[in-house]
């Protein structure tokens, strides 16, 4: 479940970034939302810890739980 505010701006960050690009870096979801990469770097463990996103040094994606919240954002909002 997203908890904070902050959760749902990287989730949809990510899911629009993947739709536009093969591969997400750090530094790409930083120029997104305007944050340092060092932020990206902690809120990509923490949504990794909660199974939202798949995390390797090369690649970020959502997984089906983060897809399944980023359309039900959508969907409310």
């Amino acid at each position: 479940m997203v908890r904070q505010t902050h959760d749902i701006f990287y989730l949809l960050a990510i899911d629009t970034l993947e739709k536009d690009h093969l591969i997400i870096r750090n530094v790409d979801i930083a120029q997104k939302l305007s944050v340092s990469p060092s932020s990206v770097t902690k809120m990509l463990a923490k949504l990794e810890q909660q199974a939202m996103i798949s995390h390797t040094k090369k690649q970020i994606r959502l997984t089906e739980n983060g897809k399944k919240i980023v359309e039900e954002f959508k969907l409310t909002h």
